[in-house]
């Protein structure tokens, strides 16, 4: 049984609107997966759903996959939320909890922080960083666009004035728009 979110975004897929962005993304792509380059029913993806209803806009946030790649995608993203909720449920607490990490001897004689992977995990919600977040650590949305992005962003040297902002921006959720 689908919920409601579900069924609007079903009907939203069949809008003529959804249709020319689909081909649009399909164009850009030269009619192929970005991931196997299979040409065989090929469909649009969503990097993230910031942009829904204004993705001729934002065609960058959208990817062209087969069929087999797209539920591949997808069935890995759901096992990683399921690990990631259940972790948290064995530590007892809440899986959209931010959890800070406290900075080193050196972190606080520079106020400066090098992210690692525990402050990279830090700043992520379900495997993820909001675009608030993203802003706050000086990331652009091109930059996430390349393979292991997020394993790119150790070494880098941040404020920690910038940290505090990427954890309340972890919190923002972007108001979508209803369309009439």
């Amino acid at each position: 049984m689908l919920t409601t979110n579900q069924e609007e975004y079903r009907d939203y897929l069949a809008t003529p609107y959804w249709l020319q962005v689909s081909r649009e993304v399909k164009k850009r792509a030269k009619w192929r997966c970005q991931l196997c380059n299979s040409p065989l029913e090929l469909c649009a993806h969503h990097r993230t759903y910031e942009h829904r209803g204004d993705e001729l806009n934002h065609l960058n946030d959208l990817i062209c996959l087969c069929k087999r790649c797209h539920k591949i995608f997808h069935a890995v993203e759901k096992e990683e939320s399921l690990k990631f909720k259940r972790r948290a449920a064995k530590q007892g607490r809440d899986p959209e909890e931010t959890l800070p990490v406290a900075p080193s001897k050196k972190d606080i004689a520079t106020s400066t922080r090098v992210l690692d992977s525990n402050l990279i995990k830090s700043l992520r919600v379900c495997g993820r960083m909001t675009a608030a977040t993203l802003e706050a650590i000086g990331v652009d949305w091109s930059f996430t666009r390349q393979p292991n992005w997020m394993f790119r962003l150790r070494g880098r040297i941040i404020t920690e004035e910038a940290y505090q902002r990427a954890l309340i921006g972890k919190n923002k959720r972007v108001r979508k728009k209803k369309r009439r």
